[in-house]
C-alpha cells in the first residue's frame, strides 16, 4: 500500500499525540524538514479537490446529454420568466388594491367619514410595517431547513416546492381581497405567509444562484447569473403590458363587473389580472415539476449526504434542559460558513487565510445589503408615487415595464461587452480563485449610481424624472451579480448551496429590522410633509456599500493575494 494511502488512514488524534510526545522526549523541533500540515487542512484541500475534479466532470458529462435532459441556464431563465410574468401581472393592482381597501374600511369603520390620504397611507404603511416584520421571521426559518437540505436533495426539489407554495399563497390572497368589505389584512398576512414557505424571493434567488453555478465555470457565473434573471426581468416587462391591458380594457367596457360582494370596492373585472397571475403560477408548477432538469451533481448530493448523517452521528446529545436553547443556536447555525471558518484554510491559502475571511466577511454582508437596498427602494417606489403623484395601476405598470427594459437591455447587450469586451481591453483580468479588480470596480460605480439616483428620486418634480432615475438606478443589478459570483470564488463545489442559503439567511435577518423602520421613517415623513426620506437615507448605506467595495480592493490587491 502507498505511503499516502497508509498516512491518511491514520487517526489524526493518535498522529498528534505521536508527535507531542517525541517533542518532550528529543526537545522542540527548531526548523522542521517539512511543514507540519493540521489534519484537518489536508481534509479540506483534498475535498476541495475532489468536488473540483467532479464538478469539471459534471460539466463535460452534461454537454454529452440531449438538451431536453440537461440543466441550462436557459432554462432557469425561461422559469423565471414565467413566474415574473405572474408576478408582474398582479403586482401593480395589488398596490392600488391595498389603498381602495383601506378606504373602504376607513369610511366602514366611521360612518360618513371620507378617504383622508394621510390615513389611508398611514394605514397601508402600518399593514406592510407589519408584514416586513414577520416576513423575515418566516423566511429565516424557512431558508435555514432548505439551506440545510439544498446540497443534499438537489436545486429542483426546493425550486418546485416554492413554486407549489407560492401558488397557495396567491390564491388565498385572491381570495381574501374578492370577498372582503374591509380590509382583510389577517387574511392577506396568510397568503404571504404560506407563499413564503419554501424560502420566498430570496430563497428562490440563492436556489437560481446554485443551479447555476452547479452547471457552468467560475469565468462564465457573472454572465449566466446576470442572463438568468434577465428573465425574471423580460416577465416585469411582459406582465405590466398585460395588465395595462386588461385594466384599460375593463376600463373601456363601461361596465364595472359585479362581485361576489356588493360592499366590496374592488370591481370583479379589475380582479381579472390576479387570475391570470394564478394560471402562470401554475404553468410555472407544471414546468418546475416536468420540464426542469437537476443541476447537482449525483456524486456531490451523495458526499453531502453522507456528511450530514456523519454530523449529526457525531453531535454531543442534548437534554431537555438545552434542547430549546440548541434549536435556537442552530437556527443560526449555517450563518457560520459566511465567516469563512477555519475549515476552509489549506496549504494554498494559509499565507493569506485572514485576508481571505475579511474579503469573504465583506462580500456577505455587501450581498445581504444588496438585496436589503434593492427590497427597501422597491417597497417605497409606489407608495411614494402612489402619495405623491396619484399614481393609478397603469402608471404602476409604466414603472415596472420601464425598469424591468432597462435591467434586460443592461444583461444581455451591455453586461457581455463590459466584462468580455471593454474591461479586459483595460487591462483587467479575471480571477477565478479570488475577487479581481473587475469586481471591485463594478461593486464602486453601481453603488455610487445608486446612491445618485435615490437622491434625485427624492427632488424629482414629475413622474416622468421620477421614472428617469428609477431607469439609471436599474444598473445596480449588476452589483448583485457581481458580488454573487465573487463570493462563490472562496468556496469549494460541495458547499455552494450551503453558501447561497447562508446568504439568503443573512438577508432575511437584514430584512427583519431594517424594512420596518424604513416604514415608520416613511409614515414620520408623510406627517411632517417629508415623504422623500426613506430615498435620502438610502443614500448612506449606498455609499457605504461604495466603501466596502474600495476596502476590499485594498485588501485583495495585497502582495501575499495572487490576483
Amino acid at each position: 500500500m502507498p505511503f499516502q494511502e497508509t498516512d491518511a488512514l491514520l487517526d489524526p488524534s493518535n498522529v498528534e499525540a505521536r508527535l507531542y510526545e517525541e517533542q518532550l522526549l528529543n526537545g522542540p523541533i527548531s526548523q522542521p524538514p517539512i511543514d507540519i500540515i493540521e489534519p484537518n487542512e489536508v481534509a479540506v484541500e483534498d475535498e476541495d479537490e475532489e468536488d473540483d475534479g467532479e464538478d469539471k466532470d459534471w460539466i463535460v458529462r452534461l454537454n454529452e446529454l440531449p438538451w431536453v435532459q440537461k440543466p441550462a441556464p436557459l432554462k432557469m431563465a425561461f422559469g423565471l420568466f414565467v413566474i415574473g410574468v405572474a408576478l408582474a401581472i398582479g403586482a401593480p393592482l395589488k398596490q392600488v388594491i391595498m389603498y381602495k381597501l383601506a378606504c373602504q374600511s376607513l369610511i366602514k369603520n366611521t360612518p360618513g367619514a371620507q378617504c383622508d390620504p394621510i390615513q389611508v397611507q398611514q394605514l397601508v404603511t402600518n399593514y406592510q410595517m407589519w408584514e416586513n416584520i414577520f416576513t423575515p421571521l418566516v423566511l429565516i426559518a424557512t431558508t435555514v431547513q432548505v439551506c440545510r437540505m439544498l446540497d443534499i436533495y438537489g436545486r429542483k426539489f426546493f425550486i418546485t416546492l416554492f413554486s407549489v407554495c407560492l401558488f397557495c399563497g396567491e390564491f388565498v390572497y385572491y381570495i381574501a381581497v374578492s370577498r372582503a368589505s374591509g380590509f382583510p389584512m389577517w387574511w392577506m398576512w396568510l397568503g404571504t405567509i404560506i407563499a413564503l414557505c419554501a424560502g420566498g424571493p430570496s430563497g428562490v434567488g440563492a436556489l437560481c444562484k446554485a443551479y447555476i453555478t452547479d452547471i457552468t465555470k467560475p469565468k462564465d457565473r457573472i454572465y449566466f447569473i446576470g442572463l438568468a434573471f434577465v428573465g425574471i426581468e423580460v416577465g416585469q416587462l411582459v406582465g405590466p403590458l398585460i395588465s395595462s391591458f386588461i385594466v384599460k380594457l375593463a376600463r373601456g367596457s363601461g361596465v364595472p363587473g359585479k362581485n361576489s360582494n356588493i360592499e366590496n370596492a374592488i370591481p370583479s373585472l379589475e380582479l381579472l389580472p390576479l387570475k391570470i397571475s394564478l394560471v402562470m403560477m401554475f404553468v410555472f408548477v407544471f414546468y418546475n415539476y416536468f420540464l426542469l432538469a437537476e443541476s447537482r451533481s449525483p456524486v456531490l448530493r451523495s458526499k453531502s449526504r453522507s456528511a450530514s448523517i456523519a454530523l449529526a452521528a457525531m453531535g454531543p446529545t442534548q437534554n431537555r434542559k438545552f434542547a430549546l436553547r440548541h434549536q435556537i443556536v442552530a437556527v443560526f447555525r449555517p450563518l457560520k460558513i459566511l465567516f469563512y471558518p477555519e475549515e476552509f484554510k489549506t496549504r494554498d491559502n494559509k499565507d493569506h487565510f485572514t485576508r481571505d475571511r475579511t474579503i469573504v466577511i465583506l462580500l456577505a454582508f455587501g450581498e445581504s445589503m444588496c438585496i436589503v437596498l434593492a427590497i427597501v427602494e422597491n417597497i417605497f417606489s409606489p407608495q411614494y408615487g402612489i402619495y405623491k403623484y396619484h399614481w393609478d395601476s397603469v402608471t404602476l405598470s409604466y414603472l415596472m415595464f420601464s425598469n424591468g427594459l432597462a435591467t434586460t437591455l443592461l444583461m444581455v447587450a451591455v453586461s457581455p461587452i463590459l466584462f468580455k469586451r471593454i474591461l479586459p481591453s483595460l487591462g483587467f483580468k479575471v480571477n477565478d480563485q479570488a475577487i479581481d479588480g473587475i469586481d471591485t470596480l463594478v461593486i464602486v460605480l453601481t453603488t455610487l449610481i445608486f446612491a445618485l439616483c435615490l437622491i434625485g428620486q427624492s427632488f424629482a418634480p414629475n413622474t416622468l424624472s421620477f421614472l428617469g432615475f428609477s431607469v439609471a438606478q436599474q444598473v445596480y443589478n449588476l452589483c448583485a451579480a457581481t458580488l454573487t459570483a465573487a463570493i462563490a470564488k472562496y468556496f469549494p463545489s460541495s458547499k455552494i448551496g450551503e453558501l447561497y442559503g447562508a446568504v439568503s439567511l443573512a438577508q432575511s435577518v437584514t430584512t427583519l429590522i431594517i424594512p420596518a423602520l424604513f416604514s415608520q421613517l416613511f409614515s414620520y415623513g408623510v406627517r411632517h410633509g417629508i415623504p422623500q426620506l426613506p430615498f435620502l437615507a438610502l443614500t448612506i448605506p449606498s455609499v457605504g456599500m461604495a466603501m466596502v467595495g474600495l476596502l476590499m480592493r485594498r485588501l485583495s490587491a495585497t502582495p501575499s493575494i495572487r490576483i
